[in-house]
Order: structure tokens, then C-alpha cells, then sequence
């Protein structure tokens, strides 16, 4: 196992990247800003999609591998409540909902270099954030860790943690987009597998409508098919392709995969959360992208692990509520083959 730092300078103040290597030759390129994954490369090849300059990554809209918090998604307004307290959520202009945390979330904070970790199996790296009471309109000081361990199995675990001193929203995840096909074409011919029953059917604008089986729709993938059809049934619509949380069936095993018949490569995904946004990046990239000559649409897929989105809102619906006697824990694991 290897490790390395470089210091970069970002839009506002200097960014430590830490490169995590296995003994299989798999790198890690991880940054402190938005404690961000920038990098997978696996048996040579890169697995994500992402800006081809790492100063366009640093202030992309699109979240390339940031951790997203501290609500994940769509939360919608004019307000919420907990304990009784009601708090307005934080809303920029002409906007319904408060997305990813709002335009000061974690994704565009400088996280803090806790620990670092290495021995003959593991490289870890681990960052630390303090989001102070009311920030983005968040009730309570909120200590956040994210660690990343990338082992010799070729997996790259991310594990979340954090502690709030009031009763507060907390739904993290990682918003990194995976391509496995060498060139980043279109994924529509890789194989996508989600161990779910059921899928949560929103109106145009994201809201919430019902929790709905995937039984005969575009939105059942228990068995394991080519991703493409959802992708062209949905890409006249309003959400202009595949961007819907699918709730896990209990104890999946895996939660998800994503195969490249073509590469061969393959991204398998355990979660300890409830449920997985998938987002097939439907939207042009406002910056260059790596390895690409055109802005990327449906060039990439999130499996962002989280609970469902704006689930305060909804008794159907995890609430998302970290209380202040609890420790929030999650993680989330990516495993690299070629098959």
C-alpha cells in the first residue's frame, strides 16, 4: 500500500490531494475540498466520470465526487419541523427546494485532515468537518468524519460518522459518477443490477408522490439488464433520464452493480444506508470532461447511498432525523473487477 500528498492551489485557498495506491495498482486520487473523490483507476483504466482540470472540479454544479450534505437531494420548502420547532429552509432565488445541502453544503466546504492510516493491507485517510449551528438553516453543531479506506481486495470504502449537540437533518452521501467502458461513451450498454422492490415515484419538480413496486416498469432492475431503455424512456421527460431514489431490499447483498460487457469492468456497491439515488448526469457538463469532446449527458451513474430525500416531509418516508443522543454511521463500498 502507498500513499502520497500533493498541495494544489483551489478558487480560494490551497487543496491537499491524497493519492491512496494498492499493491494491484489501484489509485484513489481524494481531496480535501468537499473531502472529494477526484480519481479511480483501476487496472489502468479510470472508472469515473469527472472534470478534466482539477480546478473546474473544485467548483463544478454538477458534485463530482463530493460528499453531499448535510441533506442529500431535494429538501423541500417553505419550511420543516422537528420537536416542534419549525425552521425555514434556506432557499436561493426562484428556487422550491434547498438542493444537496444548499450552495454552502459540504461539497463546497475545505475539510480538515484528521488521521491518515497505512499498514500492509489498508491505506486509509480520514476528514474531519464542524458545521456550526444554522448553517445553510440547520439547527445544531454538526462534527462530521469522512474516511476512505481503499484495501488490497480493490474496494474503496467510504465510512461517515458524526455527532450533533441538537436534534438536527443529516442524509450524507457521495455523489462520485462511474463509467466503465474505457472512453466514457454513453452508458446506455452497460448492465445495471439494484436489489430493490420498490422505487419512489416523484411529480416534475422532484416532489414526492408515492412509493411504487418496480413490478412492470422501467424502474425494475432485480434482474440485472442493460440500462439504456429506462435511459431513452425517460429522456424527454421533465428529469430528462434515470434520477430516482430506489428504497434497498433489507440486507442486500450486493445493494447494486454496474457491468461493462464490453470492458469487462464491474462496480459492485454495499451500503448500510436504506436507499440509493441513481442519476444517469442528465445534464450538459459546464466544463470540459475527462476523455470526452462533448458535455457528457448520460455519460456517467451515481449510486448515491442515503436515505430518501426530503423524507421529513413524508411518514411514508425515513425522516433523516439524527438526534443529539445518537451517533450518525454509514458507509458505503465500492468494489472494482474485471469479469
Amino acid at each position: 500500500m502507498r500513499m502520497n500528498k500533493e498541495i494544489v492551489k483551489a478558487p480560494y485557498e490551497k487543496v491537499t490531494l491524497t493519492t491512496l495506491e494498492n499493491n494491484h495498482g489501484m489509485k484513489v486520487v481524494l481531496s480535501s475540498f468537499g473531502a472529494s473523490i477526484y480519481s479511480i483507476e483501476y487496472d489502468g483504466v479510470e472508472m469515473t466520470l469527472n472534470t478534466e482540470k482539477i480546478e473546474d472540479f473544485f467548483v463544478s454544479p454538477a458534485y463530482y465526487g463530493k460528499t453531499v450534505g448535510r441533506i442529500s437531494g431535494r429538501l423541500f420548502g417553505p419550511d420543516y419541523e422537528i420537536n416542534h420547532q419549525v425552521y425555514q429552509v434556506k432557499l436561493e432565488k426562484d428556487q422550491i427546494a434547498m438542493l444537496h445541502g444548499g450552495s454552502k453544503g459540504f461539497s463546497m466546504q475545505k475539510f480538515e485532515i484528521d488521521d491518515q492510516y497505512i499498514d500492509q493491507n489498508i491505506a486509509s485517510i480520514t476528514y474531519r468537518y464542524h458545521s456550526p449551528n444554522m448553517e445553510e438553516g440547520f439547527p445544531g453543531n454538526l462534527d462530521l468524519i469522512v474516511e476512505y479506506q481503499l484495501n488490497q481486495l480493490n474496494e474503496l470504502k467510504i465510512i461517515i460518522k458524526g455527532n450533533t449537540d441538537q436534534d438536527t437533518l443529516c442524509n450524507i452521501t457521495n455523489h462520485i459518477y462511474f463509467n466503465l467502458s474505457k472512453t466514457n461513451q454513453k452508458v446506455h450498454h452497460q448492465i445495471l443490477s439494484i436489489d430493490a422492490d420498490h422505487y419512489v415515484d416523484v411529480d416534475d419538480q422532484y416532489r414526492f408522490k408515492t412509493k411504487k413496486h418496480v413490478e412492470n416498469t422501467i424502474f425494475d432492475f432485480r434482474k440485472a439488464r442493460t440500462v439504456g431503455g429506462s435511459i431513452e424512456a425517460l429522456k424527454d421527460s421533465a428529469l430528462l433520464g434515470i434520477d430516482h431514489t430506489f428504497v434497498l431490499n433489507e440486507n442486500p447483498t450486493p445493494a447494486a452493480y454496474l457491468y461493462d460487457p464490453i470492458s469487462k469492468y464491474q462496480v459492485t456497491v454495499d451500503t448500510s444506508y436504506p436507499a440509493v439515488v441513481v442519476y444517469t448526469h442528465n445534464l450538459p457538463s459546464t466544463f470540459k470532461l475527462r476523455g470526452l469532446d462533448h458535455p457528457g449527458v448520460h455519460c456517467g451513474i451515481t449510486f448515491e447511498c442515503q436515505y430518501e430525500a426530503d423524507g421529513i416531509h413524508h411518514q411514508e418516508l425515513n425522516s433523516a432525523i439524527l438526534k443529539k443522543e445518537n451517533q450518525y454511521n454509514h458507509y458505503i463500498n465500492f468494489k472494482f473487477e474485471k469479469k
